[in-house]
């Protein structure tokens, strides 16, 4: 009885996978672009600062480009939205570096792909990273 049981249900399981992929192969190309690990930051004269040694700023963000992310972000968004081949934007994750301690930067990141789809009419879906979650 198992033995039937498993192979009815390996069955069901293989016709409704080649279901989806038949009815799948009229639609036309999917096409995307995709980024990752955006790693926002706002900039460094917007933060409250208990320092003001620029080396301590430089050693404290571990050297990385990090005054430079939003213009990063900006040029990215710029190229999907003059490119004829991107139709949607798909961003995996890892929005702003320090998402859990400045949810101001995931404001920012969100506006910026809000204004990204209005300016271009194209979708973007966001999946959130553990730089991202609480």
């Amino acid at each position: 009885m198992k033995k039937v049981l498993s192979i009815i249900l390996s069955a069901i399981m293989a016709f409704s996978v080649l279901s989806v992929a038949v009815s799948a192969e009229d639609k036309a190309d999917l096409s995307l672009a995709v980024a990752s690990d955006l790693h926002y930051s706002a900039f460094e004269e917007e933060l409250e600062k208990t320092n003001d040694d620029p080396l301590y700023w430089h050693a404290i963000r571990r050297c990385e480009m990090e005054n430079e992310t939003s213009f990063i972000i900006d040029e990215f968004l710029n190229q999907c939205a003059k490119s004829d081949d991107v139709e949607y934007v798909l961003i995996s994750g890892d929005l702003a570096n320090r998402g859990r301690q400045r949810t101001e930067d995931h404001l920012v990141v969100a506006q910026k792909l809000r204004d990204f789809e209005k300016r271009s009419g194209k979708e973007v879906y966001v999946i959130n990273g553990n730089h991202d979650a609480s």
